[in-house]
């Protein structure tokens, strides 16, 4: 099986195709606000001292919100769902569209693994995007690419609402069988919302990595706090 190095973040890009409301528990999720002494986000930069040397730390923002980095993803067309009322959840939809505010990521490469870690503070509370206990597994299948999305335990942080997802995909183009798999986290916080993901950097004729899902785990607790604080 060939394994080649496609981006993506909190969902899957395979060959520039991304397989990618109510207020659950409004307690945590939508009577949160800053408004009066808004979070600086920028300080989801100091969780870079947690990486060491063997890490390539980058930052970026505050800026606008990316709908390429944090808002829904599109589908490849014809996708089908198992069950088929859970393709909003299978989907990734993690920000609502057109959602305006500020954005800032930080991204970390090393020991065969990728994280990121984004933080938005958007001008209004952010719904909650619980995931059904009927969605908790999910398969899918667009012809050439299939896959399966499974709800993990995500970590409890205090005054926020967190969910957890691990995606397989698996894709067959121009001949050749594409594997990828990500685990993504995020806490949901009023209006702001702190999301993780890690997936694996496998290099040429290498065995893939091992990824590392409690750091990915921590990466999220540890965003929340340096901002908060």
């Amino acid at each position: 099986m060939t394994r080649e190095r496609v981006g993506y973040i909190a969902g899957v890009q395979v060959h520039k195709t991304v397989v990618g409301v109510m207020c659950a528990g409004w307690l945590a999720a939508c009577s949160t606000s800053h408004s009066a002494h808004p979070p600086d986000i920028a300080k989801l930069f100091t969780v870079k001292s947690t990486f060491g040397p063997e890490y390539r730390v980058t930052t970026k923002g505050p800026s606008g919100i990316d709908p390429n980095m944090a808002g829904p993803q599109k589908l490849p067309p014809g996708v089908k769902f198992d069950p088929p009322g859970c393709a909003d959840y299978a989907a990734s939809r993690r920000l609502p569209l057109g959602l305006q505010g500020k954005m800032a990521v930080l991204a970390a490469d090393g020991n065969g693994n990728r994280f990121y870690s984004i933080a938005v503070l958007a001008n209004e509370a952010v719904p909650f995007n619980g995931i059904p206990d009927n969605c908790k597994h999910v398969t899918f299948d667009a012809g050439k690419i299939s896959g399966v999305i499974d709800a993990v335990d995500a970590p409890r942080i205090n005054g926020a609402q967190t969910v957890g997802t691990h995606r397989q995909i698996q894709a067959n183009a121009a001949g050749k069988s594409v594997s990828r798999e990500v685990y993504n986290y995020a806490a949901y916080l009023g209006d702001l919302v702190v999301m993780v993901s890690v997936n694996p950097v496998a290099a040429r004729d290498q065995p893939p990595p091992v990824i590392d899902v409690e750091r990915a785990r921590r990466l999220l607790t540890d965003s929340v706090s340096a901002i908060r604080g």
